[in-house]
This record gives structure tokens, C-alpha cells and sequence, in this order.
């Protein structure tokens, strides 16, 4: 009787173990590996998040394409809570960050939540789950949108949020959808160097 218990027991771990693999490991296999040998993408011809902004007066630093201009506008309110840092533009498109600081009185995670109810009922689409970037300078969460403006056209809209104290940074990126694909990676390079100070 004892042998048979194992048995089953050993049957049970070998079908868990077969199961994991064919509906988890495989399907993030071809994922991850469907580009292996195609090189760096379209990453390269956008450009690589490699100049430093710095901005005392917000408190904040960004990495961002040498290639693309940036307007410092630090100071001007668009609202009580609300602060416009820079706008950081990719040249020869309409490609754009905007780079904001905002006053809360709750937690990351609340105005995170807050945030997508609102642009939900908006009508803007999250594309995907929220993402998260772990630094050893910090914590960054970022949200996808698909958004369809009064003429149609559909945009792509990416937000990496930040906190320090009762400071929060907010970068979004905001560009066609035909670009996504082109710039995606240059955003996600800006993310990773994001910091609130």
C-alpha cells in the first residue's frame, strides 16, 4: 500500500512538473526568445536614454536621448497641486515626455489607483498590466494607455510614477500608435533612470 501511495505520488509531481512546463515555461520561452539574433530593434535609430537632466528646483533626474530637445519649465502651476518640470521632445516626430510634480497626500499605490479609475472612465484603455521597475534608487510603477482621440487617431500614452514623501513624479510618454514600436524602448531606458530626490 505504501508503494502504491508513492507511486501516485510520483505520477502527481511528474504531471505538475509537465503541466508547469507546457503552460507556463514554454509560452515565456517564445516570448522572450522570438527576437534572439534580430539585434537591438529600432532602439538603436530612436536613440539610447544616455543624457542626464536635472532639475534642482523639482527635485527629480531623468536620462534622456542626446538627439532630443528639452524645455525646461520648472515654476510654471498649471494647477494648485501640480508642477510642469520639462518637456523632453524625439526629433523630426511628435514624439514628447512631460516630465510633472505633484503634491499628494496619499500613498503611490492609492494615487495609482485613483489615477486609472479616472482615465477609465475617460475612455482611455489600459494596454497590459501595470509594470514595475525596481532600482536601487527606487521604485517605479508604470501604466499603458491606448488612447483614441475625437478624430480617431490612436495614441499611445505610457506614465512611470515615482514618490518622495509627499512628492510624486510623474513622466508620460505620449506618441502615435505607428511609433510605439520605435520608441517603447527609449521610454523604458527613461524610466529606469528616473528618480525623485
Amino acid at each position: 500500500m505504501k508503494k502504491v501511495i508513492i507511486g501516485i505520488g510520483v505520477v502527481a509531481l511528474a504531471g505538475g512538473i509537465a503541466w508547469t512546463i507546457k503552460k507556463d515555461y514554454l509560452p515565456w520561452r517564445k516570448a522572450e526568445t522570438s527576437q534572439y539574433g534580430h539585434g537591438p530593434g529600432k532602439l538603436g535609430m530612436a536613440g539610447a536614454a544616455n543624457k542626464l537632466f536635472e532639475e534642482g528646483g523639482a527635485a527629480v533626474r531623468i536620462n534622456y536621448p542626446e538627439t532630443w530637445t528639452v524645455q525646461a519649465v520648472w515654476g510654471s502651476k498649471t494647477w494648485p497641486v501640480k508642477t510642469d518640470v520639462a518637456i523632453f521632445a524625439a526629433p523630426k516626430s511628435d514624439v514628447k515626455v512631460t516630465l510633472e510634480e505633484y503634491t499628494v497626500k496619499q500613498s503611490l499605490v492609492d494615487y495609482v489607483d485613483g489615477m486609472v479609475k479616472e482615465r477609465t472612465a475617460e475612455g482611455w484603455k489600459q494596454w497590459g498590466e501595470r509594470q514595475y521597475i525596481s532600482t536601487d534608487r527606487a521604485d517605479i510603477t508604470v501604466i499603458t494607455w491606448q488612447v483614441t482621440g475625437a478624430n480617431g487617431q490612436v495614441r499611445m500614452r505610457q506614465q512611470a510614477l515615482v514618490e518622495k514623501g509627499n512628492k510624486l513624479v510623474m513622466a508620460e510618454a505620449d506618441c502615435a500608435l505607428g511609433d510605439w514600436r520605435t520608441y517603447s524602448g527609449v521610454f523604458w531606458e527613461m524610466w529606469k533612470s528616473l528618480v525623485a530626490i
